[in-house]
């Protein structure tokens, strides 16, 4: 359905709030088009979802993310399963910080003040993923009604 697809939750300052269920390298990718046919400024703040689903498409992962300006990488949620070494967040910041020096990794602190600081400039600013990413983004936005 159309739930959680690059969905509107408001204005914070100068930019607008979205939150998308991407959480595989081609919905990122499509997310990322139709943003960008309002907004050429976009800031997203990207959860992955699942080890495992890191690991077979990490390559994927990496080159999709690399094409984002300003991203903030969350620590990945794990729906369950054991850490996969080498497969999680902080392996694909290591990859992305080799071609884009404005990736942020993390994790999960201070987040809402590091994105709070992004909504100064009229930007579009999307959570995005399939985890915890709806109430991460649900909760930056009570926080800064």
């Amino acid at each position: 359905g159309v739930k959680r697809r690059f969905t509107h939750l408001g204005k914070v300052n100068l930019a607008n709030i979205y939150e998308d269920y991407a959480h595989h390298p081609t919905e990122i990718a499509a997310t990322l088009s139709g943003a960008k046919q309002l907004n050429q400024n976009i800031v997203v703040v990207f959860q992955p979802h699942r080890y495992s689903r890191t690991k077979f498409l990490f390559n994927d992962f990496v080159n999709v993310l690399s094409k984002i300006k300003k991203l903030y990488l969350l620590d990945t949620y794990s729906a369950g399963e054991k850490v996969i070494k080498g497969f999680e967040s902080k392996n694909i910041y290591s990859q992305l910080k080799k071609v884009n020096k404005s990736v942020v990794y993390v994790g999960r602190k201070n987040l809402n003040n590091l994105i709070y600081n992004e909504t100064s400039k009229n930007k579009i600013i999307v959570f995005m993923g399939a985890g915890s990413i709806n109430r991460i983004a649900n909760n930056f936005m009570q926080i800064n009604e």
